[in-house]
């Protein structure tokens, strides 16, 4: 009788709620189901039936497949003709009883104020560049002529010059946030490594940093900019991070039968405590090194996203006083 008692509490709790709630067995046949699903996939459910019989989305019937096949969580918005948004998810089980649960949640005001929060960001940063921009040229005017104390005027432009990264960062990171499509081609991981340690390479000699490679030539399809994008933010965050003399090798290679992108530095490293929030916006464990080296504390969490967008896990190890490796792993 207890257990009759916290099925019907379940039942009602469950009904109550502002989420709609299915849950499938290995058969794909509905074993629960709440009313706020019934509702928005336009069913009546009265006992275990087939969802294919009830529901006929092929994106939603595909998205079960996939997530029951290759055990994988699946998330997407999904809009509606009246203008509104539902965020569908998808939750592998690998239980007896149950496969696959399916969510679905308005999401509208969410994604509204979202939309008009990055709308205005990305207005005014740009309004922001076009000052910061003639700052920098004046600054550099001065630097040349000095006829001033070149300590202020190179504060001005160093201060300048982080701002506007810092812009720079944020724009990239709510382009990646706003889902904007760029599109995916065969792009050769070591090519792309090559020319981003070009770029750096007169940022390690200023440093006296031994900059070196070991690069695979392996391929993967994805968005070339935003693999510059994670190889030049994991170079960069090294040389920084990496006091003179030091070393710094990024790695392209296969491990465990997958492609990897690998930086490791014998830097200063990152002490145990800071590395659950190292990928968090503007998280930095040393603030004033941060600021003296130009840092926007946004680098990883840019890394993170890109990584995010491909399926693709980032590990970091670090030992305070002993260095940082960080490793991308694709996962096809």
């Amino acid at each position: 009788m207890k257990k009759d008692i916290n099925a019907i509490l379940l039942e009602i709790i469950l009904d109550n709620i502002n989420q709609a709630i299915i849950a499938i067995d290995n058969n794909n046949t509905i074993v629960s189901c709440n009313k706020t699903a019934e509702d928005y996939f336009c069913f009546e459910y009265s006992q275990p039936v087939q969802i294919e019989s009830v529901i006929t989305n092929t994106n939603i019937i595909d998205n079960i497949f996939r997530a029951v096949t290759k055990n994988e969580f699946i998330s997407y918005d999904h809009m509606r003709l009246n203008g509104q948004v539902f965020e569908v998810r998808f939750f592998p089980v690998n239980l007896r009883e149950i496969s696959l649960i399916i969510t679905a949640q308005n999401v509208t005001d969410v994604r509204k104020i979202t939309r008009e929060k990055q709308e205005f960001f990305v207005n005014a940063s740009h309004e922001l560049n076009t000052p910061l921009s003639s700052i920098l040229g004046y600054a550099e005017i001065l630097k040349r002529e000095k006829k001033y104390n070149p300590e202020f005027v190179d504060t001005i432009y160093r201060q300048a010059e982080r701002m506007k990264n810092l812009i720079g960062d944020m724009l990239v990171l709510s382009e990646l946030e706003e889902g904007k499509e760029l599109p995916d081609e065969i792009i050769d991981l070591s090519q792309i490594a090559n020319e981003v340690l070009s770029a750096y390479k007169p940022k390690a000699e200023n440093k006296n940093i031994a900059l070196t490679a070991e690069l695979e030539s392996l391929k993967i399809r994805a968005n070339k900019e935003k693999i510059t994008t994670i190889i030049s933010n994991l170079i960069d965050n090294s040389i920084k991070y990496t006091e003179k003399g030091g070393n710094v090798l990024l790695a392209i290679k296969m491990q465990d039968g997958k492609k990897v992108i690998s930086v490791k530095d014998n830097g200063i490293g990152i002490a145990q405590k800071h590395l659950s929030r190292i990928c968090e916006r503007f998280f930095r464990t040393d603030r004033g090194r941060s600021r003296a080296e130009g840092g926007t504390g946004l680098g990883l969490a840019i890394v993170k996203h890109v990584c995010n967008h491909y399926g693709a896990t980032l590990t970091i190890s670090s030992k305070e006083g002993a260095g940082t490796e960080v490793v991308v792993k694709f996962m096809n």
